[in-house]
């Protein structure tokens, strides 16, 4: 008795389903992980953005941030954002992609058809033939996902030009004086910021005064002067005492002065800074006593000069020769 006929279809039907079912299994973890990383992608950003925010914020960062680095730093954050912005798109694109794969599975196992796997079918029967496109939860997630992003870089930039600008006292229309204190062991170049007013000049010294007499609190310094094209050099100024800080830019300032600073820290340990200001046509000092800051440190065109050590000046007597 002959046996009956393999059913091949049968065998071939069971086995497509199967890996159908797999593919299936397959699309929706694929569809996890692409949902997942459009959140990854800016809780990711907005990190990262946090971080440099706070990095900004510090003094220390302050001390060093020229608007140099300021337009880097702000064009660097221009173009994240926009990669972030282009990589949710594209994210959204394959995770649109993945839903119609998705749903042409459960078209061909008839999951919204009615009698196949029961009385009434799996899916609803009015998804059939329908196709996701990428407007589908743009507005309900990419939407907001991008907003995210572009906020938090709005402010990230924000804090960069507009609180660190406001948090300092930007000293504008300032003039640099070099000066030299004459003494038995050679001259001592130092300098001063020549302000236009006495009134400028005072509200300056104060920030210095407090620098001095200050304790318990945290302070900084920074001076340093890089060459510009026409030969002469930019000199900056930062002083931050506690939460408060001040920045004095001053360009063109004669290469000659900047070699003397140099010069004088090879035989002194220390270079003063002080203030001053025009009335009339004539310059004054604001008492050097009160009103003065010593900087060991001095970096040129990225180098840094430390002052000698062992060099013993007596600078109140120094100061008090200047008769102020």
């Amino acid at each position: 008795m002959s046996s009956p006929p393999e059913n091949h279809f049968a065998r071939s039907t069971n086995h497509e389903t199967t890996a159908l079912m797999a593919l299936y299994d397959k699309t929706w973890s694929e569809i996890t992980r692409l949902r997942d990383y459009e959140w990854k992608i800016a809780y990711y950003f907005v990190y990262i953005t946090s971080g440099l925010i706070a990095l900004v914020a510090t003094s220390t960062i302050q001390m060093i941030l020229t608007d140099t680095l300021r337009w880097i730093l702000t064009i660097a954050q221009i173009v994240a954002m926009f990669f972030a912005i282009y990589y949710l798109d594209v994210t959204h694109g394959h995770l649109t992609q993945q839903r119609n794969f998705r749903r042409g599975i459960e078209e061909y196992l008839r999951f919204y058809d009615d009698g196949v796997y029961g009385a009434h079918p799996v899916l609803p029967r009015e998804w059939k033939g329908l196709r996701i496109t990428k407007a589908f939860e743009r507005l309900g997630l990419v939407v907001p996902l991008i907003s995210m992003v572009v906020l938090t870089q709005i402010f990230s930039i924000y804090i960069l030009w507009g609180l660190a600008t406001r948090r300092s006292e930007m000293h504008r229309d300032v003039a640099f004086r070099h000066v030299e204190f004459r003494t038995e062991k050679g001259a001592i170049s130092g300098f001063c910021l020549s302000y236009p007013t006495k009134e400028a000049a005072i509200e300056a010294g104060a920030i210095l005064r407090r620098y001095i007499t200050s304790k318990g609190v945290e302070k900084n310094s920074h001076v340093e002067c890089r060459r510009q094209p026409s030969g002469g050099y930019s000199v900056a100024v930062v002083v931050s005492v506690g939460d408060q800080t001040f920045k004095v830019e001053i360009d063109e300032v004669d290469s000659q002065y900047i070699h003397q600073l140099n010069s004088s820290l090879s035989r002194f340990t220390y270079y003063p800074i002080l203030i001053g200001y025009m009335e009339g046509e004539s310059f004054k000092l604001l008492r050097p006593r009160d009103f003065h800051l010593f900087k060991r440190d001095l970096v040129v065109d990225g180098r840094i000069v430390l002052g000698k050590t062992g060099s013993k000046i007596d600078w109140d007597a120094l100061f008090d020769a200047e008769g102020a």
